[in-house]
């Protein structure tokens, strides 16, 4: 044997080369990329992601779920027989809430993978709407079997299991809303706002801002905007309220004052300092609803920017321009709020798409730059200065603002289903509906 073929084979045994540890049969650690080991794990399951504080992972195939341990790959607990059409974990990652078909959610302890106890409703299915922001309380509505209205708000205490109170409207057949698009908790969760009707339906809904602990009223307030899209706290102490309607947004503060901003918007973001309102649109500002849905044509999206400061004075407004219809996905400032960030899903024709993300200088709305990222959404690091995004077998790690990518990692040889980030950046998974893979990115 030739020396350069022994040293071919030698390193690509060193290539294939891994060690067993934990349960044999589940893990394999091993190096798939040339500088990046991975932890793989044996799973059917084509979703997997991380919890909050990226110790476990949890993966499912839509209705059976398993959770791992994400430091060494030991499975936690398989659930073979329970079905859970929904999922959530606590802030701090100690539990995952699951919510079943019939009429129940179920807590599960992710340290030993115990089913702690359960929340019923009446005859009404639970749906669940989240944690408050300690993670000591669970919020859900129930829901009329027949009709999909929600019904009431429950909350429950999440170390005793006892229900805290009931909220329903004056009228069952009117809704009370809290949940991603109704309603929200202040930051330190010591406040609750959520939609009611105190009359009929059609009337403009009332919006109340409740004492999380005692449930009592401290505020109320009505818009005559009947239809809005998403109604939150917001800013850094959640002293404003915004509300997204049709052509607008509207935001209160805490001296009932409201504040008309002229640009249909996604849900509005504010900078950290509270001095800046970022918010975008899928169509021009003023324009009308209905111009982007017509029976004779697909809708045609043309994406705006705008940013405001704290008093809602227009600092400027922009286009993002595309060669064909496009859709904001997300918005947001960089970490040392010189830029805006934003990423968009753009038609390629043929109902294909791909994405882009687009930085703009804060002061003058000058766009810096355009990457493309492929036909799969891409995930923005949360130090804001990095992407992750897959194509069908490999992921790349890419630094934005340079927009050079800076690893491309390998490794599976069927499609990669789902990719996510650890909270820290620092970790990305992947996984392929045969193995999940943890993947150091090392971005320090």
């Amino acid at each position: 044997m030739s020396k350069t073929k022994g040293l071919l084979l030698a390193a690509a045994a060193a290539a294939m080369a891994f060690t067993f540890s934990g349960c044999a049969s589940n893990i394999v650690k091993g190096t798939y990329d040339v500088s990046n080991p991975a932890l793989q794990i044996v799973s059917d399951n084509n979703y997997a992601k991380f919890s909050p504080d990226g110790k476990y992972i949890y993966s499912s195939d839509g209705s059976k779920f398993r959770v791992w341990n994400a430091q060494n790959g030991n499975e936690v607990f398989n659930n073979k027989t329970y079905t859970a059409n929904a999922y959530s974990f606590s802030p701090d990652g100690k539990y995952l809430l699951t919510q079943d078909a019939k009429k129940s959610l179920k807590l599960w302890d992710l340290a030993t993978g115990k089913d702690i106890r359960s929340f019923n409703g009446n005859e009404y299915q639970i749906v669940f709407d989240r944690f408050s922001p300690d993670g000591k309380i669970i919020v859900a509505h129930e829901v009329s079997g027949w009709t999909g209205q929600k019904i009431s708000i429950k909350m429950w205490d999440v170390e005793s299991g006892k229900e805290i109170r009931t909220m329903n409207p004056v009228r069952k057949q009117l809704s009370v809303l809290l949940g991603p698009n109704f309603g929200d908790f202040t930051p330190d969760g010591k406040q609750m706002l959520i939609r009611t009707w105190e009359k009929e339906p059609e009337t403009p809904p009332v919006f109340k801002i409740l004492d999380t602990e005692s449930g009592e009223e401290i505020r109320k307030f009505s818009n005559s905007e009947t239809f809005y899209f998403h109604l939150g706290f917001l800013g850094p102490d959640g002293k404003w309220i915004v509300q997204t309607a049709h052509n607008d947004f509207f935001i209160w503060d805490n001296a009932n004052a409201v504040k008309k901003f002229n640009l249909a918007a996604s849900i509005p973001t504010a900078s950290k300092d509270g001095k800046y309102i970022l918010s975008g649109s899928n169509r021009p500002p003023g324009s009308n609803y209905t111009q982007l849905y017509t029976p004779s044509s697909p809708p045609y999206y043309e994406p705006y920017i705008g940013l405001w400061d704290a008093d809602g004075n227009k600092i400027w407004d922009k286009r993002a321009l595309f060669s064909s219809s496009a859709i904001l996905t997300s918005l947001d400032f960089t970490a040392d709020m010189t830029q805006i960030r934003a990423a968009f899903q753009v038609a390629k024709g043929n109902y294909s798409h791909e994405y882009q993300i687009k930085l703009w200088d804060i002061t003058d709305g000058r766009e810096i730059i355009t990457l493309d990222m492929g036909k799969h959404s891409p995930i923005i690091a949360p130090d804001g200065k990095h992407a992750v995004w897959h194509d069908e077998h490999s992921f790349s790690l890419w630094n934005i603002e340079s927009g050079k990518a800076i690893k491309t990692f390998y490794g599976h040889d069927r499609e990669i289903k789902s990719l996510d980030l650890s909270t820290d950046g620092n970790k990305a998974i992947t996984s392929d509906g045969k193995v999940i893979r943890v993947w150091d990115l090392d971005t320090q």
